[in-house]
């Protein structure tokens, strides 16, 4: 009979316990994806935060050390994860997961365990939005690059934004930003460099075919405009200089 009449109370006791684990699970999983959205962001008041949300970790874990590691273990997951979706380099991300993975295992406190995932949370939160700029300075850098060696094509923005894996407007905005010129601008000032050194030996329709202009005399327009001078005359003082 007494072992008849324990089973519901132990059936409660089991059930307290499922309901406080389920409890615990969830305010971890807000822990965590408030966290993520932490990292993402570009607030004035984001290390704040981090260590704010950290504390609340080390809070739902009640003071077992052990929890506490496995939970920061997911957290630092997470931040490699979210690391790597947003651009970051895998291999040295996931090394420095397991550096401090190791870090964390051997910690012998919670306040160097909380230390550790927070410097690194900040770190990589830094990284994340370091990242996009990253990202176009080397699309502007493939774009003055291939311009270098085709300032002659007739190519336009839409094909160039294309070929460096921009939007046109993202592109022109951090081209210009970048160079301090617009593209279409520095496109001209190569083909104007390059004429100045074909003028030498050429005429001024043979060196605005070269250069990428199919019109001579919209090219003497554009070449007065950029250095004051019409193509002749930049001849005749050429030659006047050579002698």
């Amino acid at each position: 009979m007494y072992y008849i009449a324990s089973i519901p109370v132990g059936m409660m006791w089991i059930w307290a316990v499922f309901l406080d684990i389920k409890d615990m699970k969830g305010k971890v999983g807000l822990l965590k994806e408030e966290l993520q959205l932490v990292i993402k962001s570009n607030t004035s008041e984001k290390t704040k935060d981090i260590r704010v949300l950290l504390e609340n970790l080390e809070g739902v874990s009640h003071g077992n050390l052990d929890v506490y590691k496995m939970r920061i273990r997911e957290i630092l997951n997470m931040l490699t994860d979210t690391t790597i979706e947003a651009g970051g380099d895998t291999d040295s991300l996931l090394q420095r997961n397991v550096d401090k993975t190791k870090a964390i295992q051997h910690s012998k406190d919670a306040t160097q365990v909380k230390e550790i995932i927070y410097n690194e949370a900040v770190e990589l939160s830094e990284m994340i939005s370091d990242i996009p700029q990253q990202k176009n300075a080397l699309a502007v850098n493939k774009v003055v690059d291939y311009l270098k060696g085709n300032f002659s094509e007739d190519i336009s923005v839409d094909e160039i934004a294309r070929m460096a894996g921009l939007s046109k407007a993202h592109l022109m905005r951090e081209f210009k930003k970048n160079i301090g010129q617009t593209i279409l601008q520095y496109q001209t000032k190569l083909r104007i460099e390059a004429s100045q050194h074909l003028l030498i030996d050429q005429t001024v329709t043979e060196t605005a075919y070269q250069v990428g202009y199919n019109n001579p005399n919209y090219f003497s327009t554009v070449f007065r405009k950029v250095t004051g001078f019409s193509p002749i005359e930049f001849q005749e003082k050429n030659r006047n200089t050579t002698l």
